[in-house]
């Protein structure tokens, strides 16, 4: 029997929340970096991060303070700094801009990652996906327009990447059964399947496919180097059934439309027709303006995701 005496005024309990030591490193992290930076840096860079937290409360996500709290930074995703890019594209913002934008994103995404708040197939998607996808301006369709109107060049150029969903893809890549039908669906898979650029597509040739093994070999102009791309089933089918039945033995492969029918012609294939066609098959569906970097972006981040 316990007979000790009871404490009249017993000790309070007070609880103690630990803060998780993903946060203490994350903290760490972030303030070393903002130590080692300059005052213009830190600005800039606050600035930035500011801005992206606009971006967040836009689409309907609660204000975050992403330049001092590391935890904020949990919820980031591939698709929201996607969406980010495509939101400051769409409104006008240079590309010089949007990329430095992205490297910071991308400097505080890894340091959140190595703290353990963003998982490393997320930092993963981030990095390899969203800088690539906008990396470079192609402005094949507005370039050409303007040499046919014999314009100079319009350095305020606004540039709109349009979003592709995995329906409008599956549409694009499938064509009806006709010549013309196999030549466009070979187009759209090329550029949707291998992210082809719209000079590389311009010059293919038969030579340039190797059936056999099922893979594309493009030689890259000024050096001894070729880009290779697997061919899929799709491609692989459509190739064959198009060097059978219509592609020229010699030169490019592409041939012209005949107006207001589904044959092909005996003349090459221009590029302002090539260009046209990509946007004619784009309006088709509701993609106003539909370009083969479009296409491009949708194939790196499509590859982005695959290999995380």
């Amino acid at each position: 029997m316990d007979t000790s005496p009871i404490n009249p005024h017993p000790a309070k309990v007070t609880s103690r929340t630990e803060t998780p030591p993903a946060l203490v490193r994350g903290l760490q992290f972030f303030e070393n970096r903002q130590a080692r930076c300059s005052t213009n840096t830190n600005r800039r860079e606050q600035n930035i991060l500011h801005h992206f937290a606009d971006y967040l409360q836009f689409i309907g996500l609660p204000p975050k303070d992403l330049y001092h709290n590391p935890a904020a930074w949990s919820i980031v995703t591939f698709e929201l700094a996607n969406g980010f890019v495509l939101w400051q594209i769409n409104r006008g913002y240079a590309m010089g801009t949007v990329n430095n934008q992205i490297l910071t994103i991308w400097k505080y995404v890894e340091m959140a990652c190595s703290a353990g708040i963003v998982t490393d197939e997320e930092y993963a998607k981030i990095r390899l996906g969203v800088f690539k996808v906008h990396n470079e301006r192609d402005f094949q369709t507005r370039l050409l327009q303007c040499r046919l109107a014999k314009k100079t060049y319009p350095a305020n150029l606004e540039l709109k990447i349009l979003l592709l969903h995995n329906d409008q893809v599956a549409t694009l890549k499938s064509q009806p059964d006709t010549p013309q039908g196999c030549r466009d669906g070979l187009i759209m898979n090329l550029l949707l399947d291998c992210g082809l650029r719209m000079k590389e597509l311009m010059q293919l040739k038969r030579e340039d496919f190797d059936l056999e093994t099922g893979k594309l070999r493009i030689p890259i102009p000024g050096t001894r180097k070729v880009k290779v791309y697997r061919l899929t089933e799709d491609i692989l089918r459509l190739t064959l059934k198009y060097f059978s039945e219509s592609a020229p033995s010699s030169g490019v492969i592409w041939r012209g439309s005949r107006k207001g029918k589904h044959g092909l012609t005996d003349d090459p294939m221009s590029e302002r027709a090539l260009i046209e066609r990509i946007r004619t098959l784009g309006e088709r569906i509701g993609l106003k303006g539909l370009c083969a970097k479009d296409c491009k972006s949708y194939w790196q981040a499509h590859t982005a995701r695959s290999q995380t």
